[in-house]
């Protein structure tokens, strides 16, 4: 962060309190711009990182170490969303159902799809696509969840054959619409990228930021008009599409592509590593933990959220396009709570995890989890 940058912020904006990292506090008195710049409106600095044993006379300056607080999201009607999502579940078990008599060939990368249906359908089902479909439309305002999983599911054994790409069903004739609805509609992603925005603004400083997994912006949308001015934000994707189309809806910002499975790709010195649903298409989550964990300077954030429960739906449509993992994920698609705990506690001090216990949206099983790097 430039200190003639923030200068000029202070007096542009007429600043009379602002958060700052130590480093560039440190700086701040010793800028040749210093001298020039109006900063009679500057009472206080609140700096966070290194305890500087200085002070900067008639402005306060306070050492702050906290961790984000708890962040409030708007209320909905969690009742009827929870709801929906069950009927989904179950529409898509009686879709699998329907389909496994027909399912004759499998290709090996597919095999391991298989065997988590085996024991999904362990699980009762019984609703229609129909029913699952009003259930959402109240729930969310809209059917294209529904509308992807149906279209899915008139295609399962091609999926497992090979015969379908499923790139083709989730992109039809290349358009965004579906997968947009994906990553939009859902209240549970809804309340993620809330709780994602609310935690980074909780920050209150200027940050150097990397997305990873970006997609299609659901989340980035979310966090972006919420951000200090001064911060420094690099959106990135595995795809390099994703990337050009952040480019194209968020101009102002800095992009790049990203592989979460890719060793040898420099580390960062960034403050918060944001990765919205990501870690659970990456190969070995330990492993990608290590990489995000590198990307961050001491005492950095790292903001995810994941599902923590199989997803009936997932196992008919998007497992056919993720890589078979080579983690704890043996007998399931995702990690469990306890297993995603006890990987960031592992690597990090785990310091949120949400939505509290008692919330309708926790027997959903989807977490918004805040860790911060320590030392180790």
């Amino acid at each position: 962060m430039n200190p003639a940058k923030v200068l000029a912020h202070l007096e542009r904006e007429r600043t009379r309190a602002i958060t700052l990292p130590a480093t560039v506090l440190k700086a701040l008195p010793d800028d040749p711009n210093a001298l020039l710049t109006d900063l009679g409106n500057l009472e206080r600095v609140r700096y966070y990182g290194e305890k500087l044993g200085i002070e900067w006379p008639p402005i306060e300056l306070v050492h702050a170490t906290e961790a984000p607080p708890v962040p409030h999201t708007a209320e909905q009607d969690w009742t009827k969303a929870v709801e929906a999502v069950r009927t989904f579940s179950h529409a898509a078990l009686r879709a699998m159902r329907e389909a496994l008599p027909h399912i004759e060939t499998v290709l090996p990368r597919h095999e391991h799809v298989l065997e988590r249906w085996h024991r999904a359908l362990e699980r009762p089902e019984g609703a229609t696509w129909d029913e699952a479909e009003e259930a959402w439309q109240a729930a969310t305002g809209g059917t294209g969840t529904i509308d992807y999983a149906r279209r899915c599911a008139d295609h399962l054994p091609q999926l497992f054959s090979g015969e379908v790409d499923p790139t083709t069903l989730m992109f039809p004739e290349g358009r965004m619409d579906l997968a947009d609805a994906l990553y939009r509609e859902n209240v549970m992603g809804r309340y993620q990228h809330a709780t994602v925005a609310a935690v980074v603004h909780a920050l209150d400083r200027p940050l150097r930021i990397i997305e990873i997994g970006a997609g299609t912006g659901a989340t980035t949308e979310h966090v972006l008009p919420n951000l200090h001015p001064l911060t420094d934000y690099l959106i990135t994707d595995v795809s390099r599409y994703f990337v050009d189309q952040a480019q194209k809806r968020f101009p102002g910002n800095r992009y790049g592509t990203f592989d979460i499975d890719a060793d040898g790709q420099d580390p960062g010195e960034f403050d918060v590593v944001i990765a919205g649903g990501v870690l659970n298409a990456a190969k070995d989550t330990d492993a990608s933990l290590r990489r995000l964990k590198d990307l961050l300077a001491d005492g950095g954030w790292l903001v995810i959220s994941e599902p923590t429960v199989e997803e009936p739906w997932v196992l008919m449509s998007q497992a056919f396009l993720m890589a078979k993992p080579a983690d704890a994920r043996k007998t399931s698609t995702f990690l469990t709570h306890d297993q995603w705990r006890a990987a960031l506690e592992n690597q990090f001090e785990l310091v949120l995890d949400l939505p509290h216990e008692g919330h309708p949206l926790h027997a959903l099983g989807h977490r918004v989890f805040v860790a911060r790097k320590d030392s180790r």
